[in-house]
């Protein structure tokens, strides 16, 4: 094996990883997270709705594998973010159960188009920051508004959580992986939170 072929190699472990990380990991702490909630209720209601979970996490490790199958043309075609994240909520709420979610768009009407790439991102980005809202701020209430003005979007995320102070914990893994990955699509992240105020993330990204 040649310089080149192990460098490629090496990047693709690395993003193998990171997905992981960012997907299986979390989605795998959400279950974790319900079965904790419910493992007084051993009853069938929640044994269904435990085997709905690990299907929908099933289906994200075949999302997963099918990133690194299909053709770079086809990852960079083009989605809906829209109805892109009104399905990330639609399935949050489904696995966060007892936590109240609202989404709003702005404007309403017209569809977001975007690049699946992009939007691969910025969805594995939402994920971190519901999982981070919910297990360790300890929120009842996340809020997503999504806005759209001419090809710059903003989404503006917050939570009722218990916060923290951003000085002391702005390099945790969780934060440092949000902005990492809004930069790799040329985006930016701007985290306000305070002890007993809840958090507020605005993530910005062009995306034409």
């Amino acid at each position: 094996m040649d310089k080149k072929q192990l460098e490629i190699r090496n990047n693709e472990r690395q993003k193998i990883g990171k997905y992981l990380h960012d997907h299986i990991s979390n989605d795998l702490m959400a279950l974790q997270f319900f079965l904790a909630k419910n493992k007084n209720q051993p009853n069938t209601v929640t044994i269904n709705q435990i085997i709905e979970k690990i299907d929908f996490l099933r289906r994200q490790i075949r999302a997963i594998s099918h990133i690194y199958t299909i053709e770079e043309s086809e990852n960079n075609s083009i989605t809906d973010l829209k109805a892109e994240i009104k399905d990330l909520i639609i399935d949050s709420a489904h696995i966060y159960e007892g936590v109240e979610f609202n989404y709003h768009v702005y404007p309403k009407k017209n569809k977001i188009p975007i690049q699946k790439n992009k939007c691969l991102e910025l969805l594995t980005v939402l994920k971190e920051v519901i999982l981070n809202a919910i297990n360790h701020g300890d929120s009842s209430s996340v809020e997503l508004n999504l806005t759209k003005h001419d090809n710059e979007i903003s989404i503006l995320i917050s939570d009722n959580g218990i916060g923290f102070d951003t000085k002391k914990e702005v390099n945790g893994i969780g934060l440092q992986n949000i902005k990492e990955r809004m930069e790799s699509i040329n985006g930016k992240a701007i985290i306000d939170s305070q002890p007993n105020y809840g958090t507020t993330i605005n993530l910005d990204l062009t995306i034409n």
